[in-house]
């Protein structure tokens, strides 16, 4: 089930891709169809676990965001502020002296 945060990168585009398309209207009889397939991808990103390659938990913290700004989606929400939370900003940023303050990535 995991694949060890290689598919984030190319699930991230293509998810992003499925959420623009769900929002055009030049063609209505799919919209249900790329609401479905954006939602599905939302789902997967949330249920990846954060990797210690920022850049793949980036990218599906970039899905979850997208997803909920569309939807407003409370566990969507949840889901990327735990992996910004837990992940993405310890994994960058550097408190050097321990002050409390960030210092520098």
């Amino acid at each position: 089930r995991k694949y060890g945060g290689a598919a984030a990168y190319d699930h991230a585009s293509t998810a992003i891709l499925m959420s623009k398309m769900w929002l055009q209207e030049i063609y209505p009889l799919e919209k249900a169809k790329y609401e479905q397939a954006a939602l599905k991808a939302a789902s997967w990103s949330k249920d990846e676990p954060a990797l210690r390659n920022h850049n793949y938990t980036a990218k599906n913290i970039w899905v979850l965001a997208q997803m909920y700004s569309l939807t407003g989606n409370a566990n969507l929400r949840n889901a990327l502020v735990e992996k910004l939370d837990k992940s993405l900003k310890p994994g960058v940023l550097m408190d050097a002296n321990s002050d409390g303050y960030v210092d520098g990535m």
